[in-house]
């Protein structure tokens, strides 16, 4: 089901989209407000009015003075019991949206990268050539010196020697700044089969593409394979096409930073601002044409369509599908026989675009864009884009450090990895992982309201399962030699290049079993729909693990983290996916598809009934997988804690695990954008659920915790 948003983009009409670029030219300003409210949370709709929380939400920062005067009862509010003095003494940095001790903890992650990264980028030691601690080492002393320079106010224009470490590995002939070249390239396309053959060149030079985008992926209705996305795209120059669809000042933005890219590269402001006009308007009418809401889709595959090559021109406004696959660097024949394409309509706005009226419109998207993505390396020859950067204050080794993590995230997680992960955490591992499964192999088992056949797929799926545990992080071997250039934007190019020319040659070859699903140094676990799960050494802190807890208060923390990602594979989405990571709904007989709606609208229907600061309800049907990977969690937690006293240490460290202070803003941005449900709402909907939260706080009919038996919700226990 594809959730519609009031500015779906596709449903604005061509008369508002008048008026927008209207307001454009008159320079009207328009902003939305959002006032801020009391925060109370609850359960509405189940039969008594006491099922209201009567205490604030602590998920919001409403509620903080009500923490800081009211402890509030575990029956009522157990969001609140917890976690209601941690929140109460919370601040907010400035700038900040989050705020408590998880964002805590994720800052504490980030000095641990810095001082993983500082360390090995100081070290003397001999690293093996194309290993991730010499590529560190190396891009961190560049931008080091890059930092230090600049900091001096020397500009960086390298040397003899540095230029010849670099090696012969460079070939494409790109000097000291390569992007003031592909600027005068895009300057000097005189038609548009010059702009694409520029934008081919940029991608072999630089790895940029700036407008239809293809990636390589797994193809989920093959295990093995791999298949070609055209994927959506979203934003321009920092700038979502959402918010330039909703509102004024987004536009005005995008308008004056055109604007001054133009009269930086040498253009009069009154041809600036002409050239700038039109390049809004282009982009206001890809916008219009973009559906917003599927990035919002949970399950986005119901939403990608193949589309045979010979049929792509259609979609393409006319335009040769050929000349897309030469600006994404495509030089060989597509061996898939066409694309995965998730917005028809997105594409042939854009192959509408490449006609010869709008060829200075195009030069100037690529020109902003290309300032934008290399605006760190390019503040002195285009002073302006100091306007469009965000001072940040620390010590240059820090910000090195940052910057490491940011363009060498895999080599960062090896290091990462080798610093912070230990045998404690991989014996604990090995068992929490043994344990779960078991736990769900019961829960599974036990599901007589589906068919035996059903249960024996879903079993399979689960014995298919792989964790990929730490403890075996490896990056792309990348030699230094490769990498590094004559200086820190040469060689932030040579990375870009290198990463996508891999992705390319990813083309035609099975998929890659072993790809790390995401960098350890990240706060996080994710389940993948090829039936792999991962979680980082980065969650490996206290609350989520601590080696001084007993087993069951780390089984609230990240045991149910592990059961929550093994819970994806059965969710409203994982389900339809086979033991083999192959989508096919239909491997699901119809019987038990309609059984398994009837829960989904049961789920939804519960979550619904929940409230943030009074009036914002959550949407269930937004929500829905991760609810149910919450809930099914749970009960397979409630399989392995029998004891009370277990039991009560297991929900006290599930609650602190989502202790997290929000703005207002940013909990309504929850509401209306994020498949998770908010955080007070995933601890206290999960234990009102949960029939043995009842028994160990002696929850009762009256109490703010308190559901009907009839109206709880289950993943895998009966109705």
């Amino acid at each position: 089901m594809k959730r519609q948003n009031l500015w779906q983009g596709k449903r604005i009409s061509k008369g508002i989209a008048l008026f927008i670029m209207i307001s454009l030219v008159l320079a009207q300003a328009g902003c939305l407000k959002i006032e801020r409210t009391g925060g109370n949370n609850g359960q509405e709709g189940n039969g008594q009015e006491s099922n209201v929380q009567e205490n604030d939400n602590a998920g919001e920062s409403g509620a903080r003075g009500t923490y800081a005067a009211v402890k509030a009862r575990a029956q009522d509010d157990y969001y609140a019991y917890v976690n209601g003095e941690e929140l109460a003494k919370a601040k907010l940095a400035y700038g900040k949206a989050y705020g408590g001790p998880i964002q805590e903890m994720d800052e504490a992650i980030t000095e641990e990268i810095y001082e993983a990264v500082i360390a090995v980028g100081r070290s003397t030691d001999e690293y093996p050539e194309g290993s991730a601690q010499a590529l560190v080492r190396a891009v961190w002393k560049q931008y080091l010196e890059y930092l230090e320079e600049k900091e001096a106010g020397a500009k960086k224009n390298g040397n003899a020697a540095a230029k010849a470490d670099a090696g012969n590995a460079w070939e494409s002939g790109i000097g000291n700044n390569p992007i003031e070249k592909a600027l005068a390239e895009i300057r000097g396309a005189a038609s548009i089969e010059d702009l694409l053959e520029v934008a081919g060149e940029l991608e072999k030079e630089i790895g940029w593409t700036p407008f239809f985008q293809i990636s390589v992926s797994k193809d989920y209705y093959k295990a093995d394979a791999n298949a070609l996305y055209l994927e959506q795209k979203l934003e321009t120059c920092g700038i979502s096409f959402e918010e330039i669809c909703e509102e004024d000042a987004p536009r005005k933005q995008l308008l004056n930073q055109a604007v001054d890219a133009l009269v930086s590269c040498g253009e009069t402001p009154e041809h600036a601002r002409e050239k700038a006009k039109a390049f809004v308007y282009l982009v206001l009418d890809v916008c219009v044409q973009t559906d917003l809401s599927l990035q919002y889709e949970s399950d986005l595959l119901d939403c990608y369509e193949f589309v045979k090559e010979e049929e792509m021109a259609g979609i393409l406004g006319g335009m040769d599908v050929r000349d897309v696959e030469r600006i994404n660097g495509m030089t060989e024949p597509n061996p898939y026989g066409g694309f995965f394409v998730a917005d028809a309509e997105q594409l042939t706005a854009f192959g509408k675009c490449f006609r010869e009226e709008n060829l200075e419109a195009l030069k100037t998207w690529m020109t902003c864009e290309l300032l934008c993505l290399y605006r760190t390396f390019l503040v002195e020859e285009h002073p302006f884009l100091k306007l469009y950067e965000s001072d940040v204050f620390d010590e240059n080794e820090r910000l090195a450090a940052k910057y490491v993590n940011e363009i060498l995230s895999d080599q960062v997680s090896v290091i990462y990895e080798e610093a912070y992960y230990t045998e404690e955490m991989d014996v604990f591992l090995d068992r929490l992982f043994g344990d779960v499964k078991a736990s769900y192999r019961e829960l599974i088992g036990g599901a007589k309201w589906l068919s035996v056949k059903t249960r024996q797929g879903l079993l399979q799926k689960l014995e298919d399962m792989r964790f990929q545990k730490p403890g075996g992080a490896s990056a792309p071997k990348i030699c230094v030699s490769d990498a590094l250039g004559a200086t820190a934007l040469e060689t932030a190019c040579r990375l870009n290049c290198i990463k996508r020319q891999r992705e390319l040659e990813k083309i035609g070859k099975p998929k890659e079993e072993n790809a790390l699903l995401m960098p350890m140094q990240v706060l996080n676990a994710c389940y993948s729909p090829d039936n792999v799960f991962t979680v980082s050494v980065a969650i490996l802190h206290a609350p989520y693990y601590d080696p001084k807890a007993s087993y069951e208060t780390n089984l609230g923390g990240i045991g149910m983290v592990m059961a929550h990602e093994i819970g994806h594979a059965f969710d409203s989405n994982g389900i339809k996916f086979t033991a083999k990571g192959e989508y096919n709904p239909g491997w699901i007989s119809e019987a038990d598809r309609e059984i398994l709606r009837e829960r989904e609208n049961q789920m939804a229907e519960y979550y619904d009934g929940y409230v943030i600061m009074d009036v914002y309800h959550v949407d269930g049907t937004l929500t829905l997988g991760e609810n149910f990977a919450d809930i099914g969690g749970m009960e397979c937690m409630m399989n392995l804690v029998k004891g009370k006293k277990e039991r009560e240490g297991l929900f006290e460290n599930y609650a602190k695990i989502w202790c997290l202070w929000k703005e207002d803003a940013a909990g309504l941005d929850q509401l209306l954008r994020d498949e998770h449900s908010p955080e007070c709402v995933r601890v206290n909907a999960v234990l009102s659920a949960t029939n043995a939260f009842y028994e160990v706080y002696g929850v009762k009919e009256g109490d703010g915790m308190y559901v009907a038996l009839e109206r709880r919700a289950y993943r895998w226990g009966s109705y």
